[in-house]
């Protein structure tokens, strides 16, 4: 009796934790996730309109 007093705090704790890392990862990765395919997305379509959108980077010619 005494035991599961001590056990369930400590796994209602770690559960805890557990979604609140998951939730501040999802809120930190998803806005850059979206920033960088924004940024690419700008990039290749400033690329395709001044005719360079191909080869890469305009380097392997």
């Amino acid at each position: 009796m005494l035991l599961n007093l001590v056990i369930r705090p400590a796994e209602l704790l770690s559960a805890f934790a557990r979604s609140f890392q998951i939730l501040v990862v999802s809120l930190i990765v998803a806005p850059l996730r979206r920033a960088f395919d924004l940024s690419s997305y700008i990039f290749t379509a400033s690329r395709i309109n001044s005719g360079r959108a191909y080869p890469p980077f305009g380097v392997l010619a």
